[in-house]
């Protein structure tokens, strides 16, 4: 399995030039969290939802006065300030499996597929587990290569209250090297908050004493001990979320995320019979 056949083509590109916000607004209008930076036809960089977030706390500035606040000296004011230029990208016949041992190792999201120097297509986080969830659909799939749930999640996940602060539940992502927090009453899930939501309500260091509860996912979607781990990637990629709690009726039993399944992806998609 190549490149080619699970690569998105033709992405949607910015210059380097333009203002966050507007790279924000792109990103919303084509619902995707990252973007190739494109100078004179040549890729120069990749931006990402995160860099936005994690930079400045970045939420789009709705009103001339926002906009107006953020020109003052010291503030970012293009897409080249914080994108990421040095790109790891592949090419449309390289395999699926080094593009995934690539977003594991180096902790990325996404890879531009450059032909030549033409950027033809991207892949994502979650497009190498939609492959791996086709796979799974054509009935190729055994045991060992789709094990249960509960071998692969984390069973102590760390987490938060209802009542936790924003700033608190920063520094336990930053802590624990998590990206999501599940948020529990007593031991029943009530909801999950991301690395993403906390940065956009922290918006550059504000609101930090906003509790967790105001900005979690609330009823979120759940796996069962149980399950298989394809159901884990099938939820994922439906529902275009990068974790799901697992549960005992409410009671919280551990979390999958979108990186635990990029990992078992690695070893699935090497093997040839399942190709």
């Amino acid at each position: 399995m190549d490149l080619a056949s699970i690569m998105s083509a033709d992405p949607h590109c910015v210059g380097p030039e333009i203002s966050p916000d507007d790279a924000l607004a792109v990103m919303d209008d084509q619902d995707v969290r990252h973007l190739p930076v494109v100078e004179q036809g040549r890729l120069v960089g990749v931006l990402s939802d995160r860099d936005l977030l994690s930079e400045i706390g970045w939420l789009p500035a709705r009103t001339p006065a926002q906009r107006a606040a953020r020109e003052g000296e010291g503030s970012v004011r293009t897409v080249r300030e914080l994108m990421h230029a040095n790109v790891t990208t592949g090419e449309p016949d390289d395999s699926v499996v080094t593009a995934a041992v690539d977003l594991v190792v180096q902790s990325i999201g996404c890879l531009p597929v450059l032909r030549g120097d033409e950027l033809v297509g991207m892949v994502t986080e979650m497009d190498l587990v939609a492959a791996f969830w086709r796979i799974a659909q054509k009935g190729e799939l055994d045991g060992d290569i789709d094990p249960l749930v509960s071998e692969r999640m984390a069973a102590q996940p760390v987490t938060v209250t209802f009542v936790t602060p924003v700033k608190q539940a920063v520094a336990l992502c930053h802590d624990h090297h998590v990206r999501h927090l599940p948020v529990v009453d007593g031991e029943r899930l009530v909801g999950v908050v991301s690395d993403r939501d906390l940065r956009a309500a922290s918006c550059g260091g504000r609101h930090l004493e906003q509790v967790v509860g105001t900005i979690m996912v609330p009823y979120p979607v759940t796996l069962v001990r149980e399950d298989r781990l394809s159901v884990a990637a099938e939820r994922m990629v439906g529902h275009r979320i990068s974790c799901l709690p697992v549960v005992d009726g409410n009671k919280l039993q551990g979390i999958v995320t979108l990186t635990d399944l990029l990992e078992h992806c690695i070893s699935t998609l090497r093997d040839p019979e399942t190709h």
